[in-house]
């Protein structure tokens, strides 16, 4: 495993991060036979696998079903060794109700992180799935850095899918990491992320594999996601001797400078397994010139993520 440091928090991190909400919940694409939340015991071998491969950074959320129960319970079982692994969680970005009601019920969700968790300080939390609003109207944020100076948290920080929304945290200088959706199809957050490494501020890639798109898992979109069946079909040259789809994905990610983290999220072993080996060699320069073509072409333009 390679391990990068966390912008400004100094934090060492793995360059794959476990993402783990389909510990939690049912979650992704329904592929036969392996669709469903797996049981507390697979889901506790699997993050302990993922730590004897190098792995020191789990993301979850408050709202990710079991998810921050059963890390909680994982990290029980490790002892010591649970203080070499980082947590980031996700409380709300905002809310409905007045200024006060929406700080409260931050404050009450970020408790239950705390509780769930088993720490008394969790390393990175993150307001998730911020939007413009929320991040220039600062309600969260003021919440969070209260929670920094008693302690709660070590850095703060947002997620997002709106690029602007993430150039608008990072200008601002007030969040130590943001977690943009970047992957092969949808690479809009390049700017933000180049943004973010002058600015020293933590790079955590979501959605490396576009929820399973680039794996094998593609085979079993909806036709609703014609788009993004397509995009994964051109994608598929990547697959090849040495390399799978998901490894290439994720290899993507991880080459554009400033990117601290990939995290991707699986509850197979053997899958875990694979995209550990991800670090172990970079995209050669004509798969990037075909990537770049491809991108540039307009043959992602009706991806979304399913």
């Amino acid at each position: 495993m390679q391990y990068r440091t966390l912008g400004r928090t100094g934090l060492k991190v793995s360059s794959l991060g476990l993402g783990t909400v389909e510990l939690g919940q049912d979650w992704g694409i329904e592929v036969p036979d392996e669709f469903g939340m797996p049981s507390e015991k697979s889901a506790l071998a699997l993050m302990r696998r993922a730590v004897e491969l190098g792995i020191n950074f789990f993301d979850t959320a408050r709202y990710y079903g079991k998810s921050e129960e059963r890390i909680g319970k994982f990290l029980a079982s490790i002892g010591s060794d649970a203080s070499n692994v980082y947590i980031a969680t996700k409380v709300p970005a905002g809310g409905k109700g007045t200024t006060d009601e929406v700080k409260k019920h931050i404050e009450k969700v970020l408790d239950k992180c705390l509780q769930a968790l088993g720490r008394e300080t969790i390393d990175v939390v993150q307001l998730h799935s911020a939007n413009l609003e929320t991040i220039t109207n600062g309600i969260g944020l003021e919440v969070l850095s209260k929670a920094r100076d008693t302690g709660k948290i070590r850095f703060i920080g947002a997620t997002f899918y709106d690029p602007e929304a993430a150039r608008a945290a990072v200008e601002s200088s007030d969040y130590d990491t943001i977690q943009p959706t970047y992957n092969l199809a949808m690479p809009q957050a390049r700017e933000v992320i180049d943004l973010a490494h002058e600015s020293n501020i933590g790079v955590i890639v979501k959605s490396p594999l576009n929820k399973g798109t680039f794996s094998y898992k593609r085979t079993h979109l909806s036709d609703t996601l014609k788009g993004t069946q397509v995009a994964g079909d051109a994608l598929a040259f990547l697959e090849c001797d040495g390399q799978t789809f998901p490894q290439a994905a994720i290899r993507y990610c991880l080459e554009r400078p400033g990117v601290s983290t990939v995290i991707a999220g699986t509850q197979q072993i053997g899958h875990l397994e694979e995209n550990a080996l991800s670090v172990d060699r970079t995209l050669t320069d004509k798969e990037v010139t075909r990537i770049v073509e491809l991108q540039n072409s307009g043959a992602f333009k009706n991806v979304d993520i399913p």
